[in-house]
């Protein structure tokens, strides 16, 4: 919160830094707002106020209209924050804004170390020469770049949520970090959890009851994150609670609106025995479904 403030310090900073290159420029602008305060005054004194919006409008008409002679943009003496949804303010709608979100993802990560493995697994670094299908990698590989550049768009043919699956050693994750990188350095929150750290803190969360406040903010923000990605799922050990708890998570984004990416070694029917047929079937239905075919790397680099 003391970046948002100092943020905030900026935006006041730069705005004040405009308004004085304006009234250097054209003197007349500081006097139509220096004009505004003994409009209202005569008004108010007046007690009429039904005149004092058509008052303020016609100074705001004339002030974009000198604006735009001398050059500038009409909107150039206004505020302009970095985050036009939360105002640099870190909160919207009395909720985390997604660029709070971001911000707090990437201390995450810095603690982590997941930093320094996005910047070794990036698309930078990928190479599709080193896959046994590199042909088949490629066009996976452009699928990813397409989901990165059209993620938010309203024009996007693609879904949201995608599930790559695919033996082990195929690139999986290795795609995921692509995503996940490229989208956080577009300020968008992102979580990365493997299926087994998903599923303990959902656990202690949602059935134990934990009093940890790190589990409990990780819950929350796995539920509002921008883009979970959940590696490896399938590595975990299935049973009734994680399958309550996989269908309740997936529902609760795709309801929300929020995009989910899943890798696993599993096929659609391996998927469909593991998890029911209820979370088979969102799955089928809501997500691009990306095979990622070809031998494991690793037993050949």
């Amino acid at each position: 919160m003391r970046e948002y403030d100092e943020l905030l310090r900026q935006d006041r900073a730069e705005r004040d830094a405009r308004i004085a290159e304006v009234y250097e420029r054209v003197p007349e602008i500081r006097e139509l707002d220096e004009s505004r305060g003994a409009t209202a005054l005569e008004i108010v004194r007046s007690g009429d106020l039904t005149n004092i919006t058509d008052a303020f409008a016609k100074i705001r008409s004339e002030k974009e209209r000198l604006l735009r002679e001398a050059g500038f943009p009409a909107d150039y003496m206004e505020i302009r924050y970095r985050c036009p949804d939360c105002k640099d303010t870190g909160y919207s709608d009395g909720r985390k804004c997604h660029c709070l979100l971001a911000r707090e993802n990437r201390v995450l990560y810095a603690q982590s170390n997941l930093e320094k493995i996005l910047e070794k697994e990036n698309f930078g670094t990928l190479d599709e020469s080193l896959y046994s299908k590199p042909e088949h990698m490629k066009k996976v590989v452009t699928y990813c770049r397409r989901y990165v550049s059209e993620y938010g768009s309203d024009k996007s043919t693609l879904k949201k949520n995608v599930l790559f699956t695919g033996s082990t050693g195929t690139g999986k994750t290795f795609l995921c970090n692509c995503i996940a990188k490229e989208l956080m350095e577009k300020n968008i929150s992102v979580i990365y959890l493997s299926a087994i750290e998903l599923f303990d803190v959902m656990a202690q969360a949602r059935v134990q009851h934990t009093d940890d406040v790190m589990i409990n903010e990780l819950y929350e923000r796995i539920f509002e994150c921008d883009v979970l990605v959940i590696d490896d799922l399938g590595s975990e050990l299935t049973n009734s609670l994680t399958n309550s708890n996989l269908f309740y998570l997936l529902n609760g984004r795709l309801l929300s609106g929020r995009a989910t990416l899943i890798s696993t070694n599993l096929n659609i029917d391996e998927l469909r025995d593991e998890y029911t047929e209820r979370v088979t079937s969102r799955i089928i239905s809501a997500y691009d479904i990306i095979p990622v075919r070809g031998d494991d790397i690793r037993l050949h680099n």
